[in-house]
């Protein structure tokens, strides 16, 4: 049924494509699962949405179906026009929720008709203000991304008996590091800012340089190439595999992270407190009994789970507020501390 309907509208490419690869998507994997497994194709290759951006069948643009519209705390990010709204106007207000992605005009300039104009970027003004209330600037087109990936939260937001979420892919959050402090600092100890990447030419040492390489059919998938990386790092099946700096980081953070929730449990065990981990939102149950050590390591392992590519952006940071946690909750780090600041 759903080869015929995707046969019988030629036009659906135009009319609705997304919604046709969705069902033949599905359909494919339905009848994949059916065979046997020693027949059954490798479906890696194939997507059944856009970049996340744009993939209206996620819960990031689909959360608030049933509200009809996006909370004003909320909007900014995933309202329909919210990061156009706020570019402009500086106000955050519920509006409507986005069903197929992104509208082009939060991201691109418009002309006296409102209509997007696609060589030209949104101007986002001279900084960015992050959750600490650092503002930061990298001049150049990657501010825009700054406004929405930056996080919800900073270190700064922990307090005892409260568990403080930084919120998904806080990439630029990271990349500043103490900057505009991403992740909860122990006093005493230094923190590495900014990654300038200082082997990277200045085309690969921003947002816009690593994530939009490729021509206009594909620039908007946002996904780095690997070829790029591999001109220097070497072949690679993976990013997190590249030689050099990328894989370093990516073995010590994860083994940091890993021996974080151990400790973590751990320590909630010894002190009376209660730490069972959550699938999802709101991620940790017990947190009422929680004193400042124990949520300001929760923290920093929650920047750890929602950045899974800290140990590029900045591999340094991250495994210095993981490291200072786990020391912090009383065990002995499984890696050395990152050094630089």
């Amino acid at each position: 049924f759903n080869y015929q309907a995707s046969q019988k509208d030629p036009g659906a490419f135009a009319h609705n494509a997304k919604y046709v690869i969705e069902i033949l998507y599905d359909s494919i994997e339905d009848l994949n699962e059916a065979l046997d497994s020693s027949n059954r194709i490798n479906l890696n290759r194939l997507s059944r949405g856009d970049g996340p951006h744009f993939d209206g069948s996620k819960d990031a643009h689909r959360h608030w179906d049933e509200d009809g519209e996006v909370s004003a705390r909320c909007s900014k990010c995933h309202g329909l026009n919210g990061l156009s709204e706020f570019l402009e106007h500086g106000n955050i207000r519920a509006t409507e929720f986005r069903t197929d992605g992104m509208a082009c005009t939060n991201c691109h300039a418009v002309d006296s008709d409102d209509q997007p104009v696609f060589t030209e970027i949104r101007d986002t003004g001279s900084s960015v203000t992050f959750p600490s209330g650092d503002q930061v600037s990298l001049n150049n087109d990657s501010q825009l991304c700054m406004n929405c990936h930056q996080g919800r939260q900073s270190g700064e937001s922990v307090e005892a008996g409260d568990f403080s979420n930084i919120h998904y892919f806080p990439a630029a959050a990271v990349f500043f590091g103490s900057e505009v402090t991403a992740g909860f600092e122990y006093p005493g100890k230094t923190y590495a800012g900014q990654n300038m990447f200082p082997a990277h030419p200045t085309s690969l040492s921003t947002c816009t340089g690593c994530h939009i390489q490729t021509d206009d059919q594909a620039k908007h998938v946002f996904t780095p190439q690997l070829f790029v990386c591999e001109w220097c790092h070497g072949e690679s099946n993976s990013f997190e595999t590249l030689g050099g700096s990328p894989r370093a980081q990516h073995n010590v953070i994860t083994a940091l992270g890993n021996q974080l929730l151990t400790e973590i449990q751990s320590y909630a065990a010894a002190n009376g407190m209660t730490a069972v981990q959550l699938d999802g939102y709101p991620y940790w149950d017990g947190t009422e009994t929680w004193d400042e050590t124990l949520a300001s390591a929760a923290y920093n392992y929650q920047v750890f789970l929602k950045e899974p590519c800290g140990y590029i952006h900045n591999g340094t940071y991250m495994g210095q507020i993981l490291y200072d946690s786990v020391e912090a909750l009383g065990g002995t780090p499984v890696e050395s501390r990152p050094s630089g600041n």
